[in-house]
Parts: C-alpha cells; sequence; structure tokens
C-alpha cells in the first residue's frame, strides 16, 4: 500500500508544479488502463492542452505488451473508438512483445534497425 500512496503523490506534485506541459508520452501495458493514477495524469494532461487548443496529437502513445482495444482509456481512442497509436511495440502476427528496433550501442553503431 505504501508504494501506491507514493506514486499518487509523486503524480500529485508533478501535477502541481507543472503548469503548461508540452507533450505526454504514455507507455501502455496491460496496467496502465487499470491503474487510477494513471488514468488521473492523463486527465489532467488532456485538461492543460486543452487550455492553449492542444490535443491528442501531443500524447505519444507507445504500447509496450498486448492490450485489447476495449482496455485502452477512451482518451487514447480516436473518434471511432479505436485505439491511437505513436508506435506499436508488439509484433501485429504474434501480439508478443516486439524485438528491439535497435540494439545497444555498442552492438550495432550504424544504427540501423536489428534484424529479426
Amino acid at each position: 500500500m505504501a508504494g501506491a500512496a507514493i506514486r499518487r503523490r509523486a503524480s500529485s506534485c508533478l501535477c502541481s508544479e507543472t503548469s503548461l506541459p508540452l507533450i505526454s508520452i504514455k507507455i501502455l501495458s496491460p496496467l496502465y488502463p487499470r491503474k487510477t493514477w494513471c488514468l488521473d495524469e492523463l486527465e489532467w494532461f488532456f485538461e492543460k492542452a486543452a487550455q492553449d487548443g492542444r490535443g491528442q496529437e501531443h500524447c505519444t502513445v507507445l504500447r509496450i505488451q498486448p492490450l485489447e482495444d476495449s482496455a485502452w482509456p477512451k482518451r487514447l481512442q480516436d473518434e471511432r473508438g479505436k485505439p491511437v497509436v505513436f508506435l506499436d511495440l508488439v509484433d501485429p502476427t504474434t501480439e508478443r512483445e516486439a524485438r528491439p528496433l535497435f540494439r545497444h550501442a555498442g552492438e550495432n553503431t550504424s544504427m540501423q534497425p536489428a534484424k529479426a
């Protein structure tokens, strides 16, 4: 229970100390939509962004684990109710976590995508 209180306090502190965030990066996994503090922070970002006319395009979403479409927060769905994904790190054929796009710097200095 202490961990949850610390996360809520950290999220609250972030929200109170940040007056107008420029972008938000959300890393989605099956846990994200079940955590109220994540959803509260997401709502806070969109409320702040709306103050100066920014919208969903200022929230970048990375899906790192399989997540059912119906589980996505409403704020991260398009007008058709489909998930908005900026970068999907889940293999669409297997619905499993995909291989990294880039290897560690020492392994691949050309910065070419990693080979499967």
